[in-house]
């Protein structure tokens, strides 16, 4: 078991009765954890509604034993995990800053590249391209760069997951599925923020473009 924070070692545990305890750990000159003892209830009712009567009874066995840090198992797993849990927030609120403009980064990337190519594109349909053979490009494009920066953001993703191993628990920073699952919503990104350029490329006019300087 885990005898301190979530990020310790797992180590062998033997659990002996209090009453088996040799002398010299329960002795008076001695320092440490044995100077005090951990009381676990479990209850079919509200254990803080316990708390009064644990102090009561406590009390009329010995009105001078301190009943010091009294909490819900909860409240102790809450209160040990605190920095954990604060750290992970963090990291998922910059994850959601950084999904939140992709997609809008990757629609004006494309719809520029599109806005460039609209005398190609123009001349294309008048040769006799078809308008969704126009789409098909547009998005295969769109593709192209998800696959690059895939290639390159992936190897660096391994390379640097074992940053957050000790947010992690029980859960390998290498996770397939997890990566796996990065891939498939980077991919549908790409090809939603691409839906709109690639439209509107099929939409031009020969005539138009061809006009354009």
């Amino acid at each position: 078991m885990k005898q301190g924070p979530l990020e310790s070692d797992v180590v062998p545990q033997v659990y002996t009765s209090w009453l088996q305890a040799p002398d010299y750990l329960v002795a008076d000159n001695t320092v440490g954890v044995f100077r005090s003892m951990r009381l676990v209830l479990r209850s079919q009712t509200d254990p803080a509604a316990m708390l009064r009567t644990v102090r009561e009874e406590i009390k009329a066995i010995d009105p001078a034993l301190p009943l010091t840090n009294a909490m819900t198992m909860e409240e102790m797993i809450r209160t040990s995990t605190g920095a954990q849990r604060f750290n992970t927030m963090l990291v998922g609120l910059f994850a959601c800053s950084r999904c939140s403009w992709p997609p809008s980064a990757s629609q004006a990337f494309l719809a520029t590249s599109v806005s460039r190519r609209t005398r190609e594109i123009g001349i294309r349909l008048a040769l006799g391209a078809q308008r969704d053979a126009v789409v098909r490009m547009v998005m295969r494009d769109a593709l192209r760069v998800v696959a690059l920066g895939l290639m390159l953001g992936l190897p660096a993703a391994w390379l640097l997951s074992r940053v957050l191993s000790n947010l992690l628990f029980d859960v390998s920073p290498r996770d397939p599925l997890t990566f796996a699952l990065v891939i498939g919503v980077i991919v549908v990104v790409g090809v939603a923020a691409s839906l709109t350029p690639a439209w509107r490329a099929s939409r031009v006019e020969p005539a138009a473009a061809l006009r354009m300087e």
